[in-house]
């Protein structure tokens, strides 16, 4: 056919190839649903990069395989570093969890490429669950804010009638004067 023969180490890389995707898509739809930037395309591309160098490095550098690999972790801290923006009041700086879901995906991927999937696939969900933190808060912090006025609305109520009472018989008094 195309003389591309698949063998042990080709299957390994597609093994690979498919966690990074299945990875890069949890953490990208994750800021996807929140309209943050760099979503699926972004996280399985810089998630399936850095299993590439990382598997390369280990297939043709086996006894020194971290030296390819130590470059992806500047790398990408410096598209990282790309990503975080300093707003025009220089009061606040955005999108430093996004740089770090980025570098954190790049650890991902080379996880997979020195064939720790468990590992990459545990750190995966952690990174899901760790951008959805602030979500959680939320709501939490949302319910708080409702009881505190409730409780508010319901001490004026209580208050009001009496208030009222009070009125009405202070007009009555002048009415009868």
């Amino acid at each position: 056919m195309l003389g591309i023969e698949f063998g042990p180490r080709e299957t390994a890389f597609l093994v690979d190839l498919l966690l990074a995707f299945v990875c890069g898509f949890f953490i990208g739809a994750e800021r996807d649903l929140k309209g943050k930037p760099a979503g699926v395309s972004t996280q399985t591309l810089v998630i399936s990069a850095s299993m590439m160098f990382a598997y390369m490095s280990h297939t043709i550098f086996p006894a020194d395989a971290t030296r390819i690999a130590a470059q992806v972790v500047s790398g990408v801290g410096f598209l990282g570093a790309g990503l975080i923006i300093k707003s025009s009041d220089n009061k606040r700086v955005d999108n430093v969890t996004t740089a770090a879901s980025i570098w954190y995906g790049a650890a991902i991927g080379m996880a997979l490429g020195f064939n720790y999937h468990a590992i990459a696939l545990t750190a995966a969900g952690y990174a899901v669950l760790v951008t959805s933190i602030p979500n959680m808060r939320r709501p939490i912090k949302s319910k708080l804010q409702n009881t505190k006025a409730k409780h508010r609305a319901k001490k004026k109520a209580s208050i009001m009638p009496e208030y009222e009472t009070r009125e009405m018989q202070l007009r009555l008094d002048v009415e009868k004067s």
